[in-house]
């Protein structure tokens, strides 16, 4: 119940900073759909990587339909606007926050970063259009945080993260 429900909220939780129901969310999202999912989500990330610039770091996220105006916003901004292209095109999305990181380094509450993920076929897959990285690279993707909330979520309305076994060392200054 837990999987089916938050797959199903990550395309329909109205979420208005994500707004894929807007009509220029969703015109441009039918533009890159395809029939495959996975090629739609490449088509949606091309996009917003190619045409969405850095602004520098925002205090307050701004959503979606700021970053397809102004194509400018930091890394939430990218998230939001890859995924209300994702949900407006039917691909499941969700907005995730952590570090993008090597092995042994201190993590730094500074770096901390925004990206997105897609759901196709039973799995989660990382899409960083700020940083252009589309399904690679995820061992150097460490989630803190899964955005938004449900009611099924084992860890409740908490924003933290779970580790189970060995072999992962987090130090932050």
């Amino acid at each position: 119940m837990y999987h089916t429900r938050l797959v199903c909220e990550t395309i329909f939780n109205p979420n208005p900073i994500v707004s894929p129901t807007t009509p220029e969310i969703s015109q441009r999202a039918q533009q890159l759909t395809t029939a495959d999912p996975v090629r739609t989500a490449q088509n949606i990330f091309r996009w917003v990587a190619d045409n969405v610039k850095s602004s520098g770091y925002l205090k307050e996220p701004r959503g979606a339909r700021y970053a397809l105006s102004t194509k400018q916003g930091d890394c939430t901004e990218f998230m939001y606007l890859f995924m209300a292209f994702c949900r407006a095109a039917g691909i499941p999305a969700r907005g995730v926050g952590g570090y993008v990181t090597d092995k042994n380094v201190i993590l730094k509450p500074g770096d901390y970063h925004n990206w997105a993920e897609f759901y196709v076929n039973g799995l989660w897959y990382l899409a960083d259009p700020q940083r252009q990285v589309f399904m690679q690279q995820q061992w150097q993707y460490l989630v803190m945080q899964i955005l938004g909330t449900s009611p099924d979520n084992p860890m409740g309305n908490y924003r933290r993260f779970r580790y189970a076994g060995e072999g992962l060392t987090v130090k932050m200054n």
